[in-house]
């Protein structure tokens, strides 16, 4: 089998952006994608962190959850490794990670989740630190590491307070390799602190409105036949260059924010990639007075590891960007993508004004992201909301929660 490389490309939104009297703001395109046929897929190592709280025991969810695992462990090839962890009050380790074999005892421990005493509530954090020594385990060097969460009930005001220490335990895991994929069921959980915290483990997040939903999305999450590990986009900058904002925008739209060692250097985790499909990167830099030149704005470099634990990089891109006295329109590329991002920027703007109980306001940005909308699949929740709040109807949890995830990923047609 071919050993993969990786393929980066980048390039300005515009050919020609306008010199102006002031700061300008440039949009790159960042495109990453695996290359090489045959290449061999990352062993995975998933830990399933399963919910026992109130929201969890309506509907048969937690057997719809059991079921949908059994059948997505099917995906795994023996040599993967797999944990269990439950959670309600406490968190509770039902089987450490070891490799999956034949799956019979993962399926087994999995029909006794009902025997694991972990009290009424649905405290994430003890969940978390249940299984943190087992998702710190490291089987190799070159191994996809997931978190497959899967929750139905709300926040409750102690929980809210542990938020913090949520995120911070997520961020330390997402730097050791460790995304978490969260899936939602029903219409109460916290999909907006759940959605933020999968974007800080470079993870996913998915809405389950109807049960029959969840085998599917499981397998797919466990399918997708990964390629490359620890992947980490090293941007240079040119002197008095600045980077203002940076996020993903396909194959999902995620706000993400790279560490940054100096003014002139920034460093993101892309974590692992497809070799099905590209990524998309968004960032916005912001550029000093200039008059009509051609501009180096930055030095673009990807390293990664293979399935052979090998290392290897993608030849280093110059990002370089012309003004002049007019500018260009942006690429459809690029302006394709700007729009997903915008859209899902107002998208969240709304959704905080409607938890402010202020309509008014959440209607305002739904209309702004309408035009922006256009043919894709968000068009149909931003109308049925706008319609709602028109018409002084109930902007509901599930319209809420439909519309960010139509608006995070903006290109998939269910």
């Amino acid at each position: 089998m071919n050993e993969p490389a990786l393929a980066l490309e980048a390039r300005t939104a515009r050919a020609v952006y306008q010199a102006t009297g002031g700061e300008s703001v440039v949009q790159a395109l960042i495109k990453l994608l695996p290359a090489g046929r045959g290449a061999p897929r990352l062993p995975l190592h998933v830990t399933i962190l399963i919910e026992r709280g109130p929201g969890m025991a309506q509907e048969g969810r937690l057997e719809a959850v059991v079921q949908a695992v059994r059948a997505a462990l099917d995906v795994l090839a023996p040599t993967d490794w797999v944990s269990i962890a439950t959670y309600g009050d406490r968190g509770k380790l039902v089987l450490s990670a070891e490799a999956l074999g034949d799956g019979l005892k993962a399926r087994r421990l999995l029909g006794f989740l009902d025997a694991q005493q972990v009290g009424e509530g649905a405290a994430l954090l003890a969940g978390m630190k249940a299984m943190a020594e087992d998702v710190a385990a490291r089987p190799g060097a070159a191994w996809a590491r997931r978190v497959l969460l899967f929750t139905a009930s709300p926040s409750t005001p102690a929980v809210v307070l542990q938020e913090g220490d949520v995120e911070v335990l997520a961020r330390g895991w997402a730097e050791a390799g460790v995304g978490i994929a969260v899936f939602g069921l029903g219409a109460a959980w916290n999909a907006s602190f759940l959605t933020r915290l999968a974007d800080v483990a470079r993870g996913s997040v998915r809405h389950v409105a109807r049960l029959a939903e969840l085998a599917p999305l499981v397998r797919a999450e466990l399918a997708e036949p990964l390629v490359l590990a620890d992947v980490r986009l090293r941007m240079r900058f040119a002197r008095g260059v600045r980077l203002r904002r940076f996020m993903q925008v396909f194959p999902a739209v995620a706000h993400w924010l790279p560490l940054q060692p100096s003014d002139r250097e920034a460093v993101a985790r892309v974590g692992e990639l497809s070799g099905d499909r590209p990524s998309y990167l968004l960032a916005e830099l912001v550029i000093p007075r200039q008059a009509p030149n051609t501009l180096r704005l930055a030095t673009i470099e990807a390293i990664f590891t293979s399935a052979s634990g090998r290392q290897g990089s993608a030849p280093p891109v110059d990002l370089v960007v012309a003004f002049g006295p007019e500018a260009s329109g942006s690429t459809p590329e690029a302006a394709r993508q700007e729009e997903a991002f915008q859209a899902y920027a107002l998208v969240e703007r709304a959704l905080e004004a409607r938890r402010a109980q202020q309509p008014e306001r959440a209607r305002t940005f739904l209309a702004n992201a309408r035009p922006l909308a256009g043919d894709r699949p968000l068009a149909r929740p931003l109308d049925e909301a706008l319609g709602a709040l028109t018409g002084g109807l109930p902007f509901t949890d599930t319209m809420a929660i439909g519309l960010l995830m139509a608006a995070r990923h903006p290109d998939e047609r269910s």
